[in-house]
């Protein structure tokens, strides 16, 4: 449970650094010099932060593919664009914080 928590402050991280490259983007234009560091700044925030994003997602799916392995099957359908067995007879399906289990 622990991992999750870096891998969503990176990714808060992620989109502040967006937000700082695409502002300095649109006053670039506007002929301001602090535009430049803004968008340097926050593109090279970004190009740090994606690679150990990537490896703190990876972390994550391992956790869940322990610790959690019903939510598992149904997460790795859809990265593999394909239903396996287990998926396919066991679906969960989520709503409104309560869990239905259709075998």
């Amino acid at each position: 449970m622990r991992i999750r928590w870096p891998h969503m402050l990176l990714a808060a991280f992620l989109t502040t650094g967006m937000c700082v490259a695409a502002t300095g983007a649109l006053l670039r234009g506007k002929d301001l010099p602090e535009s430049g560091a803004m968008l340097r700044w926050g593109l090279g925030l970004v190009a740090v932060i994606i690679p150990v994003q990537m490896a703190f997602g990876h972390l994550t799916d391992i956790y869940v593919l322990n610790y959690q392995p019903t939510k598992f099957a149904t997460i790795d359908p859809l990265l593999e664009g394909e239903m396996n067995n287990y998926a396919q007879n066991h679906y969960i399906f989520c709503s409104a914080g309560s869990y239905h289990i259709f075998l």
